[in-house]
């Protein structure tokens, strides 16, 4: 059973801008007659009626109102002025010299409040260009997913195992500073335990299961590994597993870096659009989520390019280097001296439904780090292919010292005939070298088919075939 929520946190707009257009501006529809606040008795009647009738620069609101009881600043009346100055010059030249005499004054006599007027709005449009330009929010949202899994294992080789509830947390921070680009920062936590090298019994994940029998103790099969689990193994605790900042390069390159425990597939197509959906609302294992792949190419610190040279052709290209060694400055370690991975994909949108990617990796293992788990414990595939049947086996000693470099091919494809509707799979080939002893080769592949619930889209509840 599953269950997750996700919410988005965002500044709100002050109030002061919420009600700037509340009051309706003067228009010059509205003649001094029809004013029903101004009475023929009134001092203003007579001066207002000029006004209107001689130059047709000061008027009502679009209510019928004049609002002469309200109080006016300076320079509020600098502004109306401001408004009428260039009709009112081109029309005095025609008029007694006392009104041109009356504007050279007004003009004198407010010549502060215009000069600030003036310099008020330069100010507001030379900022609007500049915010144009660029597009800056200090606005960080928040994106949230909590994950409950009941689980237990079933069969004759399950083991004394027992029935668990876990819990994986993930917390996704993303910021703009030009509105194209994003800063992400992503923590998680999850009390699903961590098996280890050292332990009696290796477990991939919480659970006893068969596997291979190293020099201490047992490597379990990872085939099982909840995509709630991936991640998870935290004691509850937040770590920091992603920090990624990504920015345009014109209009078809775009680039990513990324530090932490960054995986590929966070940049990269995976072609599995109703399944890879981090454990949330996808697949129930991590082996279903998407080309495994992915995983043997670990999470680090790193780059990726994506490039569009054509509508519907982005090529992916990337270097990673092991998360756990990229800030180590020791010798056999750091950027580009230890672990690594190196990914190229060419992925095609043959038409609207219809997707596929061809995908290469080249991944360098440093010893006892091979396999399909990120630089740490299992999260996809048997136990033989995550020891490549001889590297971890118990020889009376421990065969660990030995490095693996791994090349491998994959293909992988997506058709959604409709909304509802997604056909998905992969087949992927690695040919792995345990250097100093020897060749392995291993072989993944799946198809799923999945129907999701009429007219709720991706996000709700679907029937998925897969094997």
């Amino acid at each position: 059973m599953l269950f997750g929520f996700s919410t988005t946190l965002a500044a709100t707009k002050p109030d002061f801008l919420l009600n700037s257009d509340s009051d309706p501006k003067p228009t010059a529809q509205v003649p001094v007659t029809q004013l029903r606040d101004v009475q023929p008795s009134d001092w203003a009647y007579q001066a207002l009626q000029l006004l209107i009738e001689r130059y047709n620069c000061l008027t009502g609101y679009p209510d019928a109102s004049f609002r002469g009881h309200r109080a006016l600043t300076r320079y509020e009346f600098a502004a109306g002025l401001n408004a009428c100055l260039d009709q009112v010059e081109g029309l005095v030249r025609g008029n007694i010299q006392t009104d041109l005499q009356l504007t050279e004054r007004l003009q004198q006599e407010f010549a502060l409040e215009l000069a600030l007027l003036r310099g008020r709005t330069d100010g507001i449009q030379a900022r609007v260009n500049e915010l144009q330009v660029n597009q800056f929010s200090s606005t960080t949202k928040l994106n949230g997913s909590v994950s409950f899994a009941i689980a237990d294992v079933f069969g004759e080789s399950s083991g004394d195992n027992q029935t668990v509830l876990q819990d994986r947390v993930s917390l996704a921070f993303s910021a703009s500073f030009s509105g194209r680009d994003v800063l992400l920062v992503q923590l998680n936590a999850g009390n699903a335990p961590a098996g280890s090298l050292e332990a009696a019994t290796v477990a991939s994940g919480p659970f006893e299961l068969p596997g291979v029998e190293i020099a201490t103790g047992t490597i379990a099969t990872a085939e099982g590994t909840l995509a709630s689990q991936f991640a998870g193994n935290t004691d509850n605790d937040l770590i920091l597993t992603v920090v990624g900042y990504s920015f345009p390069v014109g209009n078809r390159l775009k680039v990513n870096l990324f530090s932490a425990q960054a995986p590929f597939q966070f940049y990269a197509p995976t072609l599995n659009p109703f399944l890879d959906d981090g454990g949330n609302n996808g697949a129930i294992s991590v082996f279903g989520s998407y080309n495994p792949l992915y995983a043997i190419a670990g999470g680090g610190a790193g780059i990726v390019f994506n490039y569009e040279p054509i509508d519907g052709l982005e090529l992916t290209a990337g270097y990673l280097a092991e998360g756990q060694t990229a800030g180590n400055p020791v010798s056999g370690q750091g950027l580009f001296n230890g672990g690594y991975s190196v990914l190229g994909q060419i992925t095609w949108q043959v038409s609207d439904n219809f997707a596929v990617a061809g995908l290469y990796i080249n991944e360098y293992s440093q010893p006892g780090q091979f396999g399909f788990n990120y630089n740490g414990l299992g999260v996809a595939g048997t136990a033989v292919a995550n020891t490549l049947a001889g590297q971890a086996l118990s020889t009376g000693g421990s065969d660990l010292e030995s490095p693996t470099l791994t090349n491998g091919y994959g293909l992988q494809f997506n058709w959604q005939p409709s909304s509802r509707l997604s056909v998905s799979g992969w087949f992927s080939t690695l040919y792995s070298r345990l250097i100093g002893q020897g060749d392995g080769n291993i072989l993944t592949y799946a198809l799923s088919v999945c129907h999701s619930r009429p007219g709720t889209g991706r996000q709700s509840p679907r029937l998925c075939y897969w094997r």
